[in-house]
């Protein structure tokens, strides 16, 4: 089922386009997970495009075209996506950009095929094998590399000093992914370990908890992601294990249920800055722009990066058209490479700090000091409230 967003239709007049090409509406083609285990994440994927496109639009779209959408829902099902990007495809004209899915396998699928059409697309999937640049020349990525992600939250924990960290991740191939780089990271600080997995299936994770618990931790490290991330923590109430709790930016997106206060306390989340509020007073122009069009959809129901990363990466591809003066796909992709910064508090996107790719990486240049740890509690406005 195709849902085609009337954003064309909001804002200004456009200016002429500056390479040239008639002002017919620039086209994104998105493929996402509106329904499945994935549904909520791609629902505040849509949003935040509809809010780049409804933000880009009032200043004049992209090069003078104004953004029109149209999402699909793929379910979470990989095949089901490359049919419907086929079927997308096969119909004419190409879109101008893609949204090449909502999970990393669905993105793995999805690449190829846009590869070799010829499409630029962008999404948020942190997987290594999606930032490939020779294979995927045209696809781009929102969120940091997930073995930055987990560097950094173990440096968080190597400078706690503890004595023994307990390590608990998913065994798909993500968290797999994570869990070798946290315990490559523990090794290389001379930090003793003891690690456990589980399967994104599993609804009681008692047995690996109490696993843990018995080689005698100081700190209890773990990624989680979804309903994953309570049923942890249920098992560490359930087990006893009364030791300080830090979950990496996966826990971050995750909703609590289930889990006692006293938990929550203990818990501190290692999340994008998008996450923390800033200081009243000190917004940027870009963050107001996107939390206001945001909050004008509708509530919050989710984590704000989740909605920020698809919202960030179609404001990276403005600003590399605004560059090269053009829509052109291969003068977009040679200025996202290459791309020249605005000043400081002028940068429309809004989830790091800074973002630039380049030849040999497609996914921001993020570092793990760009996240911040922060105390877990009820999420308001999709960010964690600050005392």
């Amino acid at each position: 089922m195709a849902a085609v967003l009337g954003l064309a239709a909001c804002g200004s007049s456009p200016s002429a386009p500056a390479d040239g090409a008639s002002a017919e509406p620039y086209q994104i083609l998105a493929v996402i997970s509106l329904s499945g285990p994935a549904g909520s994440v791609g629902t505040a994927q849509q949003r935040g495009l509809q809010a780049a496109a409804e933000v880009i639009n009032a200043e004049g779209g992209i090069q003078g075209r104004r953004i029109e959408t149209t999402v699909v829902d793929d379910g979470g099902d990989p095949t089901k996506a490359v049919s419907l990007l086929q079927e997308r495809l096969a119909g004419g004209t190409l879109p101008d950009l893609a949204v090449h899915g909502t999970t990393s396998t669905v993105a793995l699928a999805l690449l190829p095929v846009l590869t070799r059409a010829g499409v630029l697309s962008v999404s948020f999937p942190s997987d290594s094998r999606v930032n490939d640049p020779q294979a995927f020349p045209y696809a781009f990525g929102a969120n940091a590399p997930s073995a930055v992600q987990a560097e950094g939250v173990s440096k968080v924990v190597v400078d706690l000093k503890p004595r023994k960290v307990a390590v608990l991740t998913p065994d798909d191939a993500f968290g797999t992914t994570i869990g070798n780089t946290i315990k490559r990271e523990l090794d290389a600080a001379g930090v003793p370990y003891a690690a456990e997995s589980f399967r994104t299936s599993d609804v009681d994770l008692t047995p690996q908890v109490e696993r843990l618990k018995a080689a005698d931790p100081d700190i209890f490290l773990y990624s989680a992601l979804g309903a994953s991330s309570s049923l942890v923590l249920q098992a560490v109430e359930r087990t006893g294990l009364e030791v300080p709790l830090i979950g990496d930016n996966q826990v971050a997106t995750a909703p609590i249920t289930g889990v006692s206060p006293e938990t929550v306390a203990r818990l501190k989340v290692y999340a994008t800055p998008i996450m923390v509020p800033p200081p009243a007073g000190t917004e940027t122009k870009g963050y107001t722009a996107f939390m206001d069009t945001i909050k004008a959809q509708g509530q919050i129901v989710t984590a704000l990066n989740l909605y920020s990363h698809q919202y960030d990466v179609v404001q990276m591809v403005k600003l590399a058209a605004d560059q090269a003066k053009s829509t052109d796909r291969d003068a977009v992709v040679a200025a996202l490479e290459s791309l020249q910064q605005p000043p400081e508090g002028e940068r429309p996107y809004v989830t790091y700090p800074t973002m630039s790719y380049s030849r040999t990486s497609h996914f921001p240049d993020v570092k793990p000091g760009d996240f911040v740890l922060t105390q877990a509690a009820q999420l308001q406005n999709g960010q964690f409230p600050q005392a």
